[in-house]
């Protein structure tokens, strides 16, 4: 008959086993997981809107813990903070034309964007000053503000003014609680890294392969090897380019390129992002599909969307709010419903005037649904 420390050595040494037989199961189903989600990520199943949240949820923790709690840095925590909140679980019902709005990031308190007496002028040759009059703007984090008015009212001046690519005269731009016009050029720069911009006429390098241009950003910030490889290959999945890396510009379609410029304008992983008539160029179904990548942009990644446009059907599909300029002013800013223009607004009026720039009559009632069919006719 064995002795108790016989009989005590031998129940430890069955425990050890059932612990050594648990912990190899859970590493081989581990690994076994770990191998089922990366092949979903590579061929391109439906996990990898999981792993891309995953990753933009992890890279707004990365960006949280490089802000100190206090002190300078501290501003910049609490947005980085706001962005992580905003974001939310990928939705896989279907969406339609006209209710991209409400599958965005609703906006919150804080603001990104702070345009503060902000001016600029330019004189044509036949000495008539045109540009921005002194003007007031806030843009919410994680909304999606739309500016439109007609050709040479401003818009695209206000736009640049946001990340200085045009020095105001006069006035000061704020973002994300940092006053930009009060930074020396290399802050200045620094600070940029996180303003995206996209242009009308998408500026890539047509001697660079696709993923040369997404990295082009990132190696001008003296990222490295490693992070640019990384933040190309997350950016062309998330637009639906990852086959084309190595395609050139003169390859894609326009709607292509326009992918392209949006994930440049990501990789740096920005707060806010600046898009100047991103869809003039474009088809009506391809336009559709591009506003679809921009509230993709919006809701999963937390990104504040500044966007300006002559087409009254983006605006009315993708932004939460909507400032109307004339003559270099801001006349109005309105909140959009579903697509609805409050009646009675000056936009209204134009609408009613002048139709919503589709080249047909203009309709009696600003009714969206009837504009989409109308576009829609024209594909």
């Amino acid at each position: 008959m064995p002795s108790p420390a016989e009989r005590e050595a031998d129940g430890k040494g069955a425990r050890e086993k059932t612990h050594e037989s648990a912990r190899k199961s859970r590493g081989d189903e581990g690994r076994e997981a770990a191998r089922i989600d990366a092949a979903a990520c590579h061929t391109g199943g439906r996990p990898l809107k999981f792993c891309l949240s995953v990753f933009s949820t992890l890279s707004a923790l990365r960006r949280l813990a490089a802000f100190p709690a206090s002190g300078p840095g501290a501003r910049r925590r609490r947005f980085a903070l706001s962005a992580l909140s905003a974001q939310r679980p990928v939705e896989t019902r279907q969406t339609t034309q006209n209710d991209l709005s409400s599958m965005t990031t609703q906006p919150t308190d804080v603001p990104a964007i702070q345009l503060r007496g902000v001016s600029k002028s330019f004189r044509t040759p036949d000495g008539q000053e045109v540009g921005v009059q002194p003007t007031d703007l806030d843009v919410a984090a994680g909304e999606i503000h739309g500016i439109i008015g007609f050709s040479g009212a401003g818009k695209s001046t206000l736009l640049r003014l946001a990340n200085l690519l045009e020095r105001p005269d006069a006035g000061r731009v704020i973002v994300h609680g940092d006053d930009l016009t009060a930074m020396p050029p290399a802050t200045l720069r620094a600070a940029r890294q996180r303003i995206g911009m996209i242009f009308q006429h998408f500026n890539l390098l047509h001697n660079r392969t696709v993923a040369d241009n997404v990295a082009f950003p990132l190696r001008i910030a003296g990222a490295s090897p490693e992070r640019i490889r990384e933040r190309v290959d997350t950016c062309l999945a998330f637009v639906g380019l990852a086959e084309k890396a190595g395609a050139y510009p003169a390859q894609l379609s326009g709607g292509q390129k326009q992918r392209v410029a949006i994930a440049r304008a990501l990789a740096p992983e920005p707060h806010v992002l600046l898009a100047d008539e991103p869809t003039s160029a474009l088809d009506p179904r391809t336009t559709q599909s591009l506003l679809e990548v921009l509230a993709d942009v919006n809701r999963r990644l937390g990104v504040t969307i500044l966007l300006v446009s002559h087409e009254m059907g983006v605006i009315r599909r993708l932004c939460h709010r909507v400032s109307v300029m004339e003559g270099g002013h801001i006349v109005e800013r309105l909140r959009i419903d579903q697509g609805r223009i409050p009646p009675g607004s000056q936009l209204a009026q134009w609408l009613k005037d002048y139709g919503d720039g589709t080249g047909d009559a203009p309709e009696e009632e600003v009714d969206p649904t009837a504009s989409l069919l109308r576009e829609a006719s024209h594909v």
